[in-house]
């Protein structure tokens, strides 16, 4: 036990007893430590405060800093002086000490300003804060120098990236500094280049094309025209020939002869029209239709072809009265007339049907559904898919046995894609063959009379005979000078001839004509020029009708950007040509 032993009047004085037990080791299992005695030291107490002041380092002789002993309301010792009232008060205590015959507890204090310790945060504030603004300051700077490193350089390579995307392939120039950004940019360039090259080949492959295209084009212009003359002359003498007088046999070689001629024409025409819309050269003329009188004019047309196979024509309009729209209607006729053709080509025996059905309808769009469906031969399952691939046939013998060219449904179908529509079918081999078509038109509001539909397809009879001024035909073909003459005389019209385009100007300029039949590709002065030159010319007003093999839809247009009035294609169809004549002879059509 310590104990501190105190003379109440000797304070300063005063001396701890620091006890220590002696214990005795001896030689014994029951008790091998045995207390001997007690051993006591005398310590002053100021020196004792004075060796932990030293050895615990605490500054008791520092201003504003105060170490006591107390006991009780005594103190006992004390060093150092705290002037301020504010204090900051460490303490501990001893207990079981002995003062004044009493047990007591011994307290040790230790009192300090409280302004040391705030002048010591607020030092400490300052300099946490200076320590902020400078890291803050070096932070700014750091952000900035990796701005500059990274930042930078990715804008750069986005700004690149984004000009590839618009098509500008410039080259980096820029020298970054980390091998990250070299490498990116590297890849960048070879990607440039690589671009670069393949543009720079696909441009002379669209060159080439483009050249190849128009190469095409004038070559199936030539073809149609070396093709189309000489069958102007066929075609022509056999109109000629069905007016004369003829005995049976005779008559029924023309129409072999007719028909072989309309199978050669099908074939010209299906080639000019697939390579049209191969080209996307085709335009659609819209106009006022009535599909339902469309639909019976063309079953009033195959009618004859399907009563010579015994097989019947039926069409099914489901009570619809009239379906009237706007649509190119001899377009539509063509998809038709192909699908039917084909149907009848392909049947023996059974019937045919084409149906029209109205699937919706309101005041801008019609959306008809047409299908053609027959009883004949089929088709192989395998061969539905490639069916409206051009010069695709259903069998390989097909061509042999039935002929075509294997265009029709090629045609049929860029037809219908142009008008926005689509085409499906549906087959078994042997149990006959259904297409349908599904158009979405616009909506004609006004009804149509089945006379105006038809009135293309019915022939006109005029008396030309109160026309006593002659006609011009210039025309370098001799064939087709007696087959054009001809017929002319046979309609009693009268007519002076013109080899060349600059014969023609020269006898129009000096003589009164009232029509011009004018030959497009001729000899001297084609039939463009001299038509040109011919309505430049003060006061000319006599009508110019173009008669030319160039039968595609760029050289009728051509045509008429020049003032020609009118254009009838090679072989000449009588019937059109003397609606013509009479439509600008007398301008009554």
């Amino acid at each position: 036990m310590n104990e501190l032993l105190f003379q109440t009047e000797t304070k300063q004085n005063a001396l701890i007893a620091i006890t220590s037990t002696l214990l005795h080791e001896q030689d014994s299992l029951s008790e091998p430590i045995r207390k001997t005695g007690l051993l006591v030291s005398f310590i002053p107490l100021s020196e004792a405060l004075k060796w932990l002041a030293v050895h615990n380092e605490q500054p008791t002789y520092q201003s504003g800093k105060q170490v006591q002993i107390t006991v009780q309301d005594h103190v006992l010792y004390s060093l150092g002086v705290v002037e301020s009232t504010a204090l900051l008060t460490g303490s501990a205590s001893i207990s079981n000490v002995l003062f004044n015959n009493e047990r007591t507890a011994l307290h040790f204090r230790i009192n300090e300003a409280e302004t040391a310790y705030t002048n010591a945060v607020k030092e400490t504030a300052i300099a946490g804060g200076l320590l902020i603004i400078g890291l803050s300051v070096v932070s700014l700077f750091l952000v900035h120098w990796l701005t500059q490193r990274l930042h930078n350089p990715l804008n750069r390579i986005t700004a690149l990236s984004r000009e590839f995307a618009c098509g500008n392939y410039k080259k980096i120039t820029d020298d970054f500094h980390y091998q990250e950004f070299k490498d990116i940019a590297q890849s960048l360039n070879s990607m440039a280049e690589t671009i670069d090259i393949q543009i720079t080949s696909l441009q002379l492959e669209k060159v080439r094309a483009e050249h190849s295209e128009q190469v095409k084009s004038q070559f199936l212009a030539n073809m149609s025209h070396e093709i189309r003359t000489p069958m102007n002359g066929i075609v022509g003498f056999l109109q000629l020939l069905k007016k004369s007088q003829l005995n049976s046999e005779q008559a029924d070689f023309v129409r072999q002869i007719n028909n072989c001629s309309d199978v050669l024409l099908t074939v010209i025409n299906d080639i000019l029209d697939f390579s049209k819309i191969e080209a996307n050269k085709i335009e659609l003329d819209t106009r006022e239709c009535n599909l339902i009188a469309l639909c019976q004019d063309l079953i009033v047309l195959f009618k004859p072809s399907c009563d010579a196979k015994g097989i019947a024509c039926q069409l099914n309009i489901n009570q619809l009265k009239a379906v009237n729209v706007e649509c190119d209607e001899i377009r539509v006729k063509q998809v038709l007339i192909n699908l039917l053709s084909n149907a009848i080509k392909f049947t023996k025996e059974g019937e045919i049907t084409l149906s029209i059905n109205v699937i919706d309808k309101d005041a801008h769009t019609t959306t008809v559904e047409f299908t053609v469906t027959d009883t004949g031969i089929g088709i192989a399952e395998d061969k539905l898919t490639v069916l409206f691939n051009p010069f695709v046939q259903a069998q390989s013998n097909i061509m042999r046995e039935y002929g075509g060219t294997g265009l029709g449904l090629a045609i049929s179908k860029g037809l219908v894609d142009l008008m926005g529509g689509e085409i499906t079918l549906k087959s078994e081999l042997g149990e006959g063959t259904t297409f349908t078509i599904m158009v979405s038109f616009k909506t004609h509001s006004h009804v149509l009379s089945k006379a105006k539909t038809s009135q293309l397809d019915t022939a006109i009879t005029v008396d030309f005979s109160s026309i006593k001024t002659p006609l011009l035909v210039a025309e370098d073909n001799p064939i087709n000078q007696i087959v054009i003459t001809k017929y002319l005389s046979q309609l009693g019209l009268s007519y002076e001839l013109a080899e060349n385009g600059q014969i023609a100007c020269d006898k129009a300029s000096m003589n009164n004509y009232a029509l011009i039949l004018m030959d497009i590709q001729m000899p001297v002065m084609d039939g463009l020029t001299a038509s040109k030159t011919l309505l430049k010319q003060e006061g000319f007003n006599t009508p110019i009708i173009a008669v030319s093999a160039n039968a595609m839809r760029e050289d009728i247009e051509k045509s008429m950007e020049i003032g020609i009035h009118d254009h009838i294609a090679k072989p000449i169809d009588f019937t059109e040509l003397e609606r013509a004549l009479a439509k600008w002879l007398f301008q009554s059509i």
